[in-house]
């Protein structure tokens, strides 16, 4: 069994340090250990075993075919139906951030695709990722940390997906 590691630019990047020594306790207990980071770095500051390879997420744009075949306006309109508007006020800036999010999801989840299929994919952070896991079907944990979990860290008190992603993981670990 391989897992894949999503993270912000650990480890081209010490922005996630507590993984420096979970790294090693993947290494030992997964066949592979697949680290996707979304830094623009592309040299690791720190040394990584035998069985453990990085690879740079690609922020590219989609091309238009792909989107519409892997566009579902259903997730939007759940989502949409998930906001209380009693508590959130609509207005077109939450659409905005909705389909943003989308958008990013459904690249990553086409990213992915070339990956293992004997994989778990661990995200450190909640955010378009791991929409982007579980929109491609993966096997997918994914740790919460403050800024994952209070909506009003956010603008508009908002954090999208929230429902989909929490009802759809495999683990949910929260750190704060």
């Amino acid at each position: 069994m391989n897992i894949v590691l999503i993270t912000e630019g650990f480890p081209c990047s010490p922005s996630e340090p507590y993984l420096e020594c979970e790294i090693n306790y993947l290494a030992k207990y997964f066949d592979n250990v697949f680290i996707v980071h979304k830094s623009t770095l592309n040299d690791p500051y720190i040394e990584l075993e035998g069985n453990i390879s990085f690879i740079r997420y690609n922020n590219s744009k989609m091309k238009i075919i792909d989107l519409l075949f892997n566009f579902k306006l259903s997730e939007i309109f759940n989502e949409i139906k998930s906001i209380k508007f009693k508590v959130l006020k609509f207005n077109f800036s939450l659409i905005k951030i909705i389909l943003k999010f989308y958008y990013d999801a459904i690249k990553f989840s086409s990213f992915i695709k070339k990956l293992p299929d004997n994989s778990i994919y661990y995200n450190y952070w909640t955010d378009f990722p791991t929409l982007g896991c579980i929109l491609a079907n993966k096997k997918t944990i994914s740790r919460f940390h403050g800024y994952d979990v209070y909506f009003e860290r956010h603008p508009f008190n908002y954090l999208p997906f929230r429902h989909k992603i929490f009802n759809n993981l495999l683990i949910a670990s929260f750190i704060s």
